[in-house]
């Protein structure tokens, strides 16, 4: 499985700009399963392709998580605040930026 985390946005005015990519087949088992983890409890895979942000203002940072596996392939966009709906996918992020 390969995951990208992309970043647009903010004060520097990213465009696309790569934080990190990580391929799971190059990590050892503990750091997979986290991942993994970090899948299943945002339920990755059923979220709509972008998450909306109650407040959008002009320097808001916003991210993109691409996961592909052989047979299937996702992309979720969603703002840098926390709240319920965003905290695995933040956390997901964090760990993958970590793991580069």
């Amino acid at each position: 499985m390969e995951i990208t985390v992309i970043v647009n946005g903010g004060i520097a005015g990213f465009v696309n700009d790569i934080l990190a990519k990580v391929d799971s087949r190059n990590l050892i088992n503990s750091q997979r399963k986290e991942i993994e983890g970090l899948l299943e409890k945002s339920n990755f895979f059923k979220l709509p392709e972008l998450i909306p942000k109650a407040d959008i203002y002009a320097d808001s940072l916003q991210y993109q998580i691409v996961v592909k596996e052989q047979n299937r392939s996702k992309n979720v966009v969603f703002y840098d605040e926390q709240s319920p709906k965003t905290k695995h996918l933040h956390q997901l992020k964090d760990k993958i930026i970590a793991l580069k």
